[in-house]
């Protein structure tokens, strides 16, 4: 059953990259955030509307912008030689941009102001930036080493689960969802 699901999946990601990544990243962040919910509140005040908007989030903005960024990072560094420079610039760049858009994305579809947008993304970039740095180099470095490149976003949403349920309770903390 898991290889005939692994099949199927592999044959959609051939046939349709984007959409199969889009809609793999949709599932793992609305699941994530609903972990973290069921975790943090067991079952009370259950928003299914904050799930929505990580789920949102994953499948609208995180899929396309990390399979942008492999499709450029891929050629500029290819083969498995330069893993520690792919994972240098993961940390420094995108990693960054990531966090940043993942709160601001969150907060605008909260329908905060733009003010109070700034405002969070200011307090809660930093604390989850570094405990990024903590996780992100040991499976961003499996991922340059042994993951063929047209899995990586499936990869990389199978190690953020955990990341994910971390990030949405440390996001949506302040949310009055």
């Amino acid at each position: 059953m898991l290889q005939s699901i692994c099949r199927k999946y592999s044959n959609t990601s051939k046939a349709y990259p984007l959409a199969a990544k889009c809609c793999t990243s949709f599932a793992v962040f609305g699941s994530a955030d609903a972990a973290s919910q069921l975790i943090v509140n067991q079952r009370e005040d259950f928003s299914v509307m904050r799930s929505v908007r990580f789920a949102t989030i994953g499948g609208c903005v995180m899929a396309p912008l990390f399979t942008a960024w492999y499709q450029f990072l891929d050629p500029m560094l290819p083969g498995k030689q330069y893993w520690y420079a792919k994972v240098l610039l993961e940390c420094v760049s995108i990693g960054p941009l990531y966090l940043g858009v993942m709160i601001w994305t969150n907060a605008a579809l909260q329908g905060l102001s733009l003010s109070e947008q700034t405002l969070r993304v200011r307090q809660d970039w930093w604390p989850l930036f570094i405990n990024a740095l903590k996780v992100v180099p040991a499976y961003q470095s499996v991922n340059f080493l042994f993951v063929p490149v047209e899995h990586r976003i499936l990869w990389l949403n199978a190690c953020q689960f955990m990341w994910n349920v971390f990030v949405a309770y440390s996001v949506a903390s302040r949310s009055s969802e």
